[in-house]
């Protein structure tokens, strides 16, 4: 996450410098878009991976961990 933080702060200094064409910035916000949910569906496996381990997980924080 740290990445596309980081990532994001150089699309926004692009664009208050006047550095990247609209194309550019979305071209980029896409790019970490992408990664982004890429990072998410990782968790998401990992988490059902924790639920499916461990049965004395309250049901609602199973559902948390699963969304």
């Amino acid at each position: 996450m740290s990445v596309i933080r980081e990532n994001l702060g150089e699309i926004g200094r692009g664009i208050e410098t006047g550095e990247m064409e609209k194309e550019e910035v979305l071209a980029a916000l896409q790019v970490q878009i992408s990664h982004a949910e890429k990072i998410l569906a990782t968790l998401r496996e990992l988490n059902q991976g924790v639920v499916d381990e461990q049965k004395d997980i309250p049901e609602s924080y199973r559902d948390l961990l699963t969304r």
